[in-house]
């Protein structure tokens, strides 16, 4: 029996076929080099014990200090529903920002794409979608969605 992040994945992998996305811009993160960016992205934006960089329950919990919130928006299903709330979230992007960026599924599945196909993937996922991150290639930002709070929040290095 496959696991619910296993689930996950080929569902994403449906969407990107029925949806006729194009492989240059949404993908999954090479296998080579997904491990090196998890613990980046760990070691980045997390306070974890050293023995545990990786695969951590909750890890939006532990964010490190000099990361402050700057902006959030919470799921209201009267406006818009899923759909309404990714647009929100889409919002928090920071504005010059359409390159590729990173997502991360909170079962540590990466993929790299641009906002307007990571949103449309996101937009027919289902209940086995639970945390996801978005993160910029450089590190310098971090979109957290948590399926428990209902909410997303940008978090940006806090300046001296």
């Amino acid at each position: 029996m496959k696991t619910p992040g296993a689930m996950l994945r080929d569902e994403i992998e449906e969407t990107v076929k029925a949806l006729g996305i194009d492989r240059t811009r949404f993908y999954e993160y090479s296998k080579q080099r997904y491990e090196d960016i998890l613990k980046q992205f760990y070691q980045t934006f997390f306070d974890l014990p050293r023995r545990q960089l990786q695969y951590e329950f909750y890890p939006w919990t532990n964010i490190r200090r000099q990361w402050k919130k700057t902006r959030s928006s919470g799921y209201q299903r009267e406006n818009g529903g899923w759909n309404g709330f990714l647009e929100e979230i889409h919002r928090l992007l920071p504005a010059d920002d359409d390159r590729k960026l990173l997502l991360i599924t909170s079962n540590d599945f990466v993929y790299e794409g641009y906002p307007q196909e990571i949103f449309a993937v996101l937009g027919e996922a289902t209940g086995l979608l639970q945390d996801f991150y978005l993160v910029s290639p450089k590190f310098e930002w971090l979109v957290v969605y948590s399926d428990d709070a209902d909410c997303a929040t940008l978090y940006e290095k806090e300046q001296a």
